[in-house]
C-alpha cells in the first residue's frame, strides 16, 4: 500500500495508530498538548509527544522541499 500516489506519500506520516487518531481530534481545530490527549484515549503522553514531533518534521521537511 506504499505506492507512488497520494497515499504512499501520506504513509510514512501516518505509521503510527495515534497519529492518526491525532490528526482526526485536531481536524476540528488547534487543541492545547492536555486537551488533544484527552480526545485520544489511551494514548500516553510519550507516544503523543513522539508522533506530534515526527508530524512537525514531516511538515519542515515538506515546507523546505515547497521553498527550495
Amino acid at each position: 500500500m506504499r505506492g507512488g500516489g497520494p497515499s504512499g506519500q501520506f504513509y510514512p506520516r501516518c505509521h503510527c495508530r495515534w497519529t492518526v487518531l491525532a490528526l482526526h481530534a485536531l481536524c476540528e481545530g488547534p487543541l492545547r498538548f492536555d486537551a488533544l490527549r484527552r480526545a485520544v484515549p489511551g494514548v500516553t503522553q510519550k507516544v503523543l509527544t513522539q508522533c506530534l514531533r515526527r508530524l512537525a518534521q514531516h511538515q519542515q521537511s515538506y515546507d523546505e522541499r515547497v521553498k527550495g
